[in-house]
């Protein structure tokens, strides 16, 4: 799935994470994987849908929100992308992710409301 994205092949990396989700439509990083390969295509709406269905299934994945937050931001949702970045910084930050939450900290520093 990883190997199909990096290497350009994204409807071949869709359709290896499609059926991983039809083999265990529980795994969130399945939906996170496929919400990443939708928003390198531009196709925000369908990322942000796989990342939201990743956040039912484990509201606790930092990575998920902080993902749906630049699919939204690229849409033109900039108060949703901010709800989820600041959600995804108090997760990532008790998931020990320092780097990941310093680069969250500078985007809200940016937009600060």
């Amino acid at each position: 799935m990883l190997v199909h994205r990096k290497l350009g092949d994204y409807r071949e990396a869709i359709q290896d994470y499609t059926q991983a989700i039809q083999l265990n439509s529980h795994d969130a990083d399945a939906y996170v994987g496929r919400g990443n390969v939708r928003s390198d295509l531009g196709d925000y709406r369908g990322a942000i849908q796989d990342y939201t269905q990743a956040i039912q299934l484990n509201p606790n994945h930092g990575l998920a929100y902080y993902n749906c937050g630049n699919a939204q931001y690229q849409s033109g949702d900039v108060q949703g992308a901010i709800n989820n970045f600041h959600k995804a910084a108090s997760l990532l930050q008790l998931q020990d992710n320092p780097l990941l939450y310093q680069e969250i900290q500078s985007i809200l520093q940016r937009h600060k409301q």
